[in-house]
């Protein structure tokens, strides 16, 4: 059995570059007696250097080679899941095919907006079509491999329990206001004099407030941060790790309708008004099971996908070509595997 390494992420993230045509030229892989050809390599290299708009990969010979490697193992696994539909009949009819492609045309605004992207990233409509059928054909095993699959009502359970204070946990949140008076000036160290100014004009906004202007008022006409000025200074629902600790700090032990002293970030001072809370709490087990059951349902949906690749792999007769490390065999230049 062949290592289970981070190719199967390798493989859903190929299935877009995977070849429907096969072509001639110098093989560079037998699969079964199929050949993976070096022009079909070239194809999919040349792709992914278009993508490239800053050329890194012209300057990076290892990356490239990791690319190249790639895009042939990829080309391996689709073609063994060709080989397994053809044995299996599964298969993508053209009716199937056409409905797809239409469903992605119709997403854009026109079918010419459509066409258009497919020329700026350098794909013509050929060669996108041949995509998406074996795209399709991977949906189509993938549902039959894993359709029959379940999860019991304890498991459920079971993990519920166990990850109820990670996975289910609801965080306590605030609803905040703020006020912020800046002294930061095109993202250079604001000067001592910049700093005092900044702080005098936020300590004559708070005590405007604290005489009896309205915070929302307030928000609207003084504070620097434009987008919530405009709510009235209204930040809406934060929970923990969303704003900068000091903004936290202050926020999370402030009583709802309090104003807060003076805070200082790298943004600014802050005046603060909490105006609700809402405690977090952990999720009860009917609230979530339908989320946990699914959870579950992924992760064994992935592993038999995975087996069932690899198990494809183990059994089938595959040549590499020319010298290179697969991650599919572990091997390197296995002319005999």
């Amino acid at each position: 059995m062949v290592k289970k390494n981070t190719l199967i992420v390798l493989i859903a993230c190929f299935l877009i570059f995977s070849v429907f045509l096969v072509g001639c030229g110098e093989a560079v892989a037998v699969v079964n007696g199929d050949k993976i050809t070096q022009k079909t390599v070239d194809k999919y290299l040349d792709f992914v250097k278009s993508q490239d708009i800053e050329n890194i990969l012209e300057s990076d010979t290892e990356q490239l080679e990791n690319i190249k490697a790639n895009i042939i193992d990829s080309l391996v696994v689709i073609t063994l899941l060709r080989q397994y539909g053809a044995k299996n009949g599964i298969e993508v009819s053209k009716e199937e095919l056409d409905e797809k492609y239409q469903e992605i045309v119709n997403s854009y605004t026109s079918e010419a907006a459509f066409e258009q992207e497919l020329e700026t990233r350098g794909i013509d409509s050929d060669f996108f079509k041949s995509e998406l059928r074996d795209q399709t054909l991977r949906e189509k095993i993938y549902y039959r491999i894993t359709e029959d699959i379940e999860v019991p009502e304890q498991e459920i359970k079971d993990f519920y329990e166990q990850n109820k204070e990670t996975y289910f946990a609801v965080p306590e949140k605030v609803k905040v206001s703020h006020i912020l008076v800046s002294f930061m000036l095109e993202e250079e160290e604001p000067t001592k004099a910049e700093k005092q100014e900044a702080l005098e004009k936020i300590e004559f906004i708070r005590s405007e407030i604290e005489e009896g202007e309205d915070f929302a008022e307030a928000a609207k006409q003084y504070s620097d941060d434009t987008l919530s000025a405009e709510n009235g200074g209204d930040l809406g629902y934060i929970t923990k790790g969303q704003m900068v600790e000091e903004f936290e700090d202050v926020a999370f032990q402030l009583e709802v309708g309090k104003l807060s002293d003076i805070v200082e970030t790298i943004y600014g001072y802050h005046i603060l008004k909490v105006t609700d809370k809402e405690e977090g709490y952990i999720q009860e087990y009917d609230e979530v099971k339908e989320t946990a059951e699914q959870y579950l349902l992924n992760e064994k949906s992935s592993i038999a996908w995975e087996d069932f690749v690899y198990n494809l792999i183990d059994e089938a007769d595959i040549k590499y070509l020319i010298d290179y490390n697969s991650s599919l065999t572990g091997s390197e230049n296995d002319d005999n595997s």
